[in-house]
């Protein structure tokens, strides 16, 4: 009997699988002008920063891939961090990853945030992210975000460089940055009416990590926001919340007790501030203000309010507190007060005539500067007896110096208090493109600004 026929089989192609692969974290990435990559949030302040532990993983993000038919995959960020969508039967083109963390907002931090929202509140707030991509082959040939996203970034700690080496790639490494970071205290609420000032700080720090874990940390001391070196801003506590960011008086009342403290990231010294830190800084300001009626002109620096409390033979009040003249210096003389002041923000100086302020002693030919140890008492000015001048010169002021909010003690002899508090106004008003020395001096551009600041209607 002959062999059987041999059977012939057809078997169908098996399919090519594709996968890519998404990291998302939290990892304040930055990219240098050269390119390079800076991570700048030791996580706990214990690490080295090239530590790949550092940052944050985002867990439970759900993580899909949109195209023109709708979403093609969708997975969740496993405890690494990782989500795998499926690409083997995607044609090559145009998608969209998109990134909704657990606990995500619309919105960015501000008043929107954390302040209306019912306890607990969670550790962590962010804002959905959507990346554009293209496709070749079920592999990312091209991501790219918009550009004025600043809460996220290609690359992270475990994958740095994007775009790879090497293109079509499997893997797409996200920063995303929070727009909360719950405090680790339990801090007591204020009053809407109790918020009536904000205070614009520095860190003087060039990176955000000393910042983050301090103001998310357990201590009461801190800010309620930071405004990074892109203009990311993070919230840390709620506006009703009583942080202590700024120690001292302004206009005779604590700026704990009513005031919203916002951090820069910013190293003092010659360095300007970041072209995206003002834009960001003035927007947030303007929330807040519409938010809680805050008067806009209440809006002053830390150096303007920082101050010690001053016990001796002489000052002896409880509310005895004055300018110190030590670390309290920020945001310093390179901050840009003016940005603020033509966007209606902050103290502004008016045009208001000197006229015979001071005693008229700014008016005649010669120069004659206001300093230490000048006293209305012997009419001693400009160090030498004038006994001729009209009024109290030393006491007006610090009379206008008080009515504009500086703490100062009024008795008409010109003692460090009051040279203090001049020099925390001239650091403020002579700041930018105004800047000019600060030496605790009233010469006649001094007298004026006061006078312009002090006369100045309130918008």
């Amino acid at each position: 009997m002959p062999d059987p026929a041999p059977i012939s089989v057809e078997t169908p192609n098996v399919l090519d699988l594709r996968f890519i692969l998404v990291t998302v974290r939290t990892d304040f990435l930055f990219r240098s002008d050269d390119g390079g990559v800076t991570f700048h949030w030791i996580k706990g302040g214990a690490r080295k920063i090239e530590d790949p532990e550092n940052g944050e993983v985002i867990i439970g993000a759900t993580v899909e891939l949109l195209g023109t038919g709708g979403v093609q995959d969708t997975a969740l960020t496993d405890r690494n961090g990782q989500a795998v969508l499926e690409t083997s039967q995607l044609p090559s083109g145009d998608y969209k990853i998109k990134i909704t963390p657990k606990n995500s907002r619309n919105e960015f931090a501000g008043p929107e945030i954390a302040d209306p929202d019912t306890p607990p509140l969670p550790d962590r707030m962010y804002h959905p992210l959507e990346v554009e991509v293209k496709l070749s082959g079920g592999l990312i040939e091209q991501a790219t975000l918009q550009a004025d996203i600043a809460y996220a970034g290609l690359g992270n700690r475990v994958q740095q460089q994007w775009p790879p080496p090497a293109v079509p790639a499997d893997h797409l490494p996200i920063d995303l940055k929070p727009i909360w970071m719950r405090k680790e205290r339990a801090l007591l609420a204020r009053a809407d009416d109790k918020l009536q000032m904000i205070i614009v700080h520095n860190t003087d720090g060039k990176i955000a990590t000393g910042a983050i874990n301090q103001f998310k940390g357990p201590l009461q001391n801190g800010a309620h926001y930071l405004i990074d070196l892109n203009g990311h801003t993070i919230k840390f506590a709620k506006d009703h919340d009583f942080v202590v960011n700024a120690g001292g008086k302004w206009r005779g009342k604590n700026p704990n007790d009513t005031g919203i403290g916002i951090e820069i990231v910013h190293k003092e010294g010659d360095t300007e501030y970041t072209r995206q830190q003002y834009p960001a800084l003035i927007d947030l300001l303007k929330r807040l203000v519409a938010a809680y009626g805050i008067d806009p002109m209440r809006i002053v620096g830390h150096s303007d309010v920082g101050t010690r409390g001053v016990v001796t033979q002489d000052f002896t009040a409880p509310d005895a507190d004055f300018l110190d003249g030590g670390r309290d210096n920020d945001p310093g003389q390179v901050f840009r007060w003016e940005k603020l002041e033509a966007e209606g923000l902050g103290m502004i100086p008016g045009d208001v005539p000197l006229g015979d302020t001071y005693g008229k002693l700014f008016n005649g030919t010669e120069t004659v500067v206001l300093k230490l140890h000048d006293n209305d008492g012997p009419h001693k000015y400009g160090g030498k007896p004038r006994p001729g001048t009209p009024g109290k010169p030393v006491r007006e002021l610090q009379q206008d110096l008080a009515t504009i909010g500086y703490s100062v003690h009024i008795t008409g002899d010109f003692e460090e208090s009051t040279e203090l508090a001049v020099k925390a106004f001239q650091r403020h008003f002579f700041s930018g493109d105004r800047r000019r020395a600060v030496d605790g001096r009233v010469d006649k551009e001094t007298a004026q600004m006061i006078q312009n600041v002090k006369g100045a209607p309130s918008p």
